[in-house]
């Protein structure tokens, strides 16, 4: 992905407009309205949501149901769980859900009888059944509400270095800076670089993929009966 440094510098040069050596720390005011025209083009986009926001985590279990709070597990950008993508990687056994509120209080009363993990998200912590014990690794994808990422793969609210980049698309980016500094210097024929950018915007979403739509869920609730736990019968 193309830094925020190189994205103003590509635009100048396009724009044949003085290229700056760097975007952080410089006091000039050019400079400046550059670093304020990605954050807010950062910000306008995240009222999407995009496939390079989505990042994988791994920790360490503690003991019982409660594994903790979520921004204490995948940090202050937290925004949501990808569900189905859970896994405990010490025993290579999936982490199911995050479950419905009417299946989780089913668990606490018709307890999980196999070895299968099923998870649940309340008052801002994860929830886990059965009970993990301590030292396992775990990993869960989430998604995260910052707009960029630093070097070390780190996403963050603001831009703090100049090989930061956006989490977002290139095109839809340069497209971006370059409906937002025209609008801001009042050049006219905005509008029509602003319908280029959200054609971008649909195209790229569209690319990613849609979600597969369903009629029946995808796991039956707990309930009375012979439970088999996957993997445990011959056959």
């Amino acid at each position: 992905m193309t830094t925020v440094l190189q994205h103003v510098q590509d635009f100048c040069a396009k724009q044949n407009l003085p290229s700056p050596s760097a975007l952080v720390g410089s006091t000039e005011k050019s400079v400046a309205q550059f670093r304020g025209l990605l954050l807010d083009l950062s910000r306008e986009l995240l009222e999407f949501r995009w496939e390079q926001q989505k990042i994988r985590k791994t920790w360490t279990s503690v003991a019982g149901q409660d594994q903790g709070a979520l921004e204490d597990i995948f940090g202050a950008g937290y925004l949501s769980l990808v569900p189905g993508s859970g896994w405990n990687n010490t025993r290579r056994m999936r982490i199911y859900g995050p479950l419905a509120d009417q299946i989780w209080a089913a668990l606490q009363v018709l307890p999980n009888a196999g070895p299968e993990f099923q998870c649940w998200v309340s008052g801002g912590h994860l929830y886990v059944s059965p009970a993990f014990v301590a030292g396992e690794t775990l990993s869960f994808i989430y998604q995260t509400k910052y707009g960029v990422q630093a070097s070390d793969g780190t996403a963050k609210e603001r831009i703090t270095a100049d090989d930061d980049v956006l989490l977002f698309p290139d095109n839809v980016v340069f497209r971006g800076l370059e409906y937002k500094w025209k609008k801001q210097k009042g050049e006219a024929g905005w509008e029509d670089d602003y319908n280029v950018f959200i054609g971008l915007v649909a195209k790229n979403l569209v690319k990613d993929g849609a979600p597969t739509l369903t009629m029946s869920p995808n796991r039956r609730g707990p309930q009375p009966g012979i439970v088999i736990p996957a993997g445990n019968w011959n056959v």
